[in-house]
């Protein structure tokens, strides 16, 4: 079998595996007030050559250039009153993460094997996640859909 093929077989299954997590904790996701949710971002995500965040360790806290989509997510995420928004430099750093500000439902933002490896990591933790996917994935000037970003961000319980 080709490596590419292989490779294809693999993305499928790890987005239908993501997309079961997803649909199984829709309602406790939902069901957490914003101030006990997280946003956990991939540095991937920030634009590189104009990016001026402050490198802390295993993540980074943007400095809000407005040179990429984290801005506005951040902005949109403090406006709600959420618990905290993290860029992560990789996916060891949820561990550190849940430790230190034990939320009670996280969004989470990545590739699809990252966000699968994130998923099961709050599993563990029994933290209900709810997974966007990057549009265009890498390891770096990564996308997301921000309509549909934004729309998991704002949504409470009493309006699913």
């Amino acid at each position: 079998m080709k490596k590419e093929h292989k490779e294809k077989k693999l993305d499928v299954r790890y987005k239908t595996l993501v997309l079961k997590k997803n649909k199984k904790n829709i309602n406790k996701f939902y069901s957490v007030p914003f101030s006990e949710r997280i946003i956990l971002l991939p540095q991937c995500l920030r634009n590189i050559k104009k990016c001026i965040a402050k490198d802390i360790g295993n993540r980074y806290v943007c400095q809000k250039c407005g040179s990429c989509k984290i801005y506005h997510i951040i902005n949109s995420a403090e406006d709600l009153g959420y618990k905290g928004v993290f860029i992560l430099k990789g996916g060891r750093a949820i561990i550190d993460i849940i430790k230190q500000f034990k939320p009670k439902s996280i969004l989470g933002i990545a590739c699809f094997y990252e966000g699968l490896l994130g998923i099961q990591e709050c599993e563990k933790n029994r933290i209900p996640v709810q997974f966007v996917p990057l549009t265009k994935d890498g390891c770096f000037n990564t996308d997301v859909n921000l309509r549909k970003l934004m729309l998991i961000l704002y949504k409470r319980f009493n309006n699913i």
